[in-house]
């Protein structure tokens, strides 16, 4: 009797093995076929690359810009994280080879404001639910986002140079986030234009590391597409932690009235912090380009208007501050407090959106995606009800 049921186990197992094998070779010869989030699984698993951020896909390095995404794209599905996704058709502007979030290709019309800024700008939205978008439907104006994420303020500047200055625009809105001195200094070495900066790295909190996994559960993820899709349906991720996506891993979790929100990503904290040698190099370019550009503007006739974007830790400060602690919040803050000093002292037009974002985040208000680092629609809505209510002043 029990050889029987030995002999039966034995059998329903190898049976089991092989159905499990013949789906992992499906699953493979499948991919082009398989819906966005398991297929961004599946080829994780094989390339060993993280695609669910997709910089990849819409976005590439560029030694002028530092990033530029893809002209006459058509409505591609684009990933900020395993759970935000957004679609984007994209035009270039005379011939560029960079592409922009246009609501159409031909801006001949007459444009009353013009925006130039990161992916904050752009939007990690539906293009009707990004703040530049609705401030233009609600306010009558005649729009041109000229947002292209992974970008610092010699970027911004350059846009502003080679497409704002042709449309000569009564307004020109300047986005800025706190890691755009870093993506300036960032700029600079991959044009090879400045030294590395000289960096001690005991000073600050180090990089986090993947955890050690079982051998059994180790071997999985790195191997078997199977068991990547079952990862992201379970878990929103799929593979190995690489050392890259763990500086980008958020470590708090805090959960309020409208939602849930991760926050803490190392990197992030890096970027903010203006005692980091990169960002102080940066900055001072930084100060250069927006000189070079409210000289531009003016020369027109135009206004410049420096919008300042808050992360999120900024915005929850009432949730996120007693998690960091107060120190660490004043890293946290750091560069944005350092653009409202620049903003002082070269007279800029500057307008800060923490301050109200703030007081709808008291309120409850979910305003960022939970697991991305930028505003969802609600907070895009938000924004736009803010700036619209400044220029309204």
């Amino acid at each position: 009797m029990v050889r029987k049921v030995t002999k039966r186990l034995m059998i329903v197992s190898v049976w089991v093995l092989v159905s499990l094998l013949l789906l992992e070779a499906a699953l493979r010869l499948a991919v082009p076929v398989l819906p966005a989030r398991l297929a961004a699984a599946a080829r994780q698993v094989l390339t060993g690359r993280a695609y669910v951020e997709g910089y990849s896909n819409a976005w590439e390095y560029d030694d002028e810009h530092f990033y530029i995404v893809r002209p006459n794209l058509d409505n591609v599905l684009q990933y900020g994280s395993p759970t935000v996704s957004f679609h984007l058709t994209t035009y270039p502007l005379w011939g560029s080879r960079m592409g922009f979030r246009l609501a159409q290709p031909d801006v001949n019309y007459f444009v009353d404001a013009v925006f130039v800024g990161d992916s904050h700008t752009f939007c990690f939205t539906e293009l009707a639910d990004c703040w530049v978008t609705i401030l233009g439907r609600e306010s009558g104006m005649g729009t041109v986002n000229l947002g292209q994420p992974v970008t610092g303020s010699l970027s911004h500047l350059a846009y502003l140079e080679g497409f704002a200055a042709p449309l000569t625009p009564p307004l020109v809105i300047w986005q800025f986030v706190g890691n755009d001195f870093n993506d300036d200094y960032g700029l600079l070495r991959l044009r090879g234009a400045i030294p590395e900066a000289p960096v001690d790295l005991s000073l600050y909190p180090p990089a986090p590391q993947p955890p050690q996994l079982p051998p059994v559960q180790d071997w999985l993820q790195r191997n078997s597409v199977l068991y990547g899709m079952i990862q992201m349906l379970t878990t929103g991720r799929a593979g190995a932690l690489t050392a890259q996506e763990m500086m980008h891993a958020d470590p708090y979790t805090i959960t309020y009235r409208a939602g849930v929100l991760q926050f803490g990503r190392w990197i992030e904290r890096m970027v903010a912090d203006m005692s980091y040698p990169p960002n102080a190099i940066g900055y001072g370019h930084t100060r250069a380009a927006l000189i070079q550009a409210q000289q531009r503007v003016a020369a027109w006739g135009g206004r410049l208007l420096v919008l300042l974007v808050p992360t999120r830790e900024l915005v929850y400060q009432d949730l996120t501050a007693p998690i960091l602690g107060a120190s660490e919040f004043a890293v946290w803050g750091s560069a944005h407090n350092a653009m409202l000093q620049l903003c002082a002292e070269l007279d800029l037009e500057c307008f800060d959106a923490l301050p109200g974002l703030r007081q709808h985040a008291q309120a409850g208000e979910h305003l960022y995606w939970t697991d991305d680092p930028h505003l969802n629609p609600q907070g895009n809505a938000t924004l736009a009800e803010l700036v619209r209510a400044y220029l309204g002043r």
